[in-house]
């Protein structure tokens, strides 16, 4: 295997290891490889020269970022129901970010009964 194809090999196990949400030494062991190698191309990756680091592939799905309209109340506090809604109930679903980031949609379901709610790119 060329230099080229391990540097690339390491990149994407390391972004593999970003996703997993598993120990180092779990993951380790579920590629076969040892824990001072994964530390060694770590940092090796980490130093390397921008230039010399590949540039991401554009995506070929075709999925993009929605914008969104962020509301103007705090996080931590929340609009009081208007008559419209108090009646209405809620889709909601959450969104887990590594770091411990949540994003919280909620979205009234029976507004507009028979509507279908649909967000593409």
């Amino acid at each position: 295997m060329s230099r080229s194809e391990t540097v690339k090999l390491w990149q994407e196990r390391l972004r593999r290891f970003d996703r997993s949400r598993m120990t180092v030494l779990k993951f380790c062991r579920n590629e076969g490889v040892s824990q001072p190698s994964f530390y060694r191309w770590k940092k090796k990756l980490c130093e390397l020269p921008s230039d010399a680091k590949p540039k991401p592939k554009p995506s070929t799905t075709g999925v993009q970022f929605m914008p969104l309209r962020l509301a103007t109340e705090s996080a931590n506090q929340v609009a009081p129901k208007t008559d419209e809604q108090a009646g209405s109930s809620l889709a909601c679903t959450t969104i887990e970010l590594p770091g411990g980031v949540r994003i919280r949609v909620e979205v009234p379901t029976d507004r507009h009964p028979g509507q279908r709610v649909e967000a593409r790119a």
